[in-house]
């Protein structure tokens, strides 16, 4: 199988705040983010938004959810 990138992660994020997802290459910041938005699911667990699966409910929360990329990949 592939490398285990993210174990045991759980944590919270308050309302109305804004996060920042920083380490070094290969630390896992894409495949959390990826998980995190729905893009990727995980493959073991789940994401909770509201108390509500994300992956279970994901066509009602994804206008909830926002990403501001590194790189500008509109015009790549």
């Amino acid at each position: 199988g592939g490398k285990q990138i993210l174990k045991d992660v759980s944590f919270g994020v308050p309302e109305k705040s804004l996060v920042a997802v920083i380490g070094p290459s290969g630390s896992g910041k894409s495949t959390l983010l990826k998980a995190l938005t729905g893009y990727r699911p995980a493959n073991e667990g789940d994401v909770l938004y509201d108390n509500r699966n994300l992956y279970k409910q994901f066509a009602e929360l994804r206008q909830r959810i926002g990403l501001v990329p590194q790189d500008d990949i509109l015009h790549k």
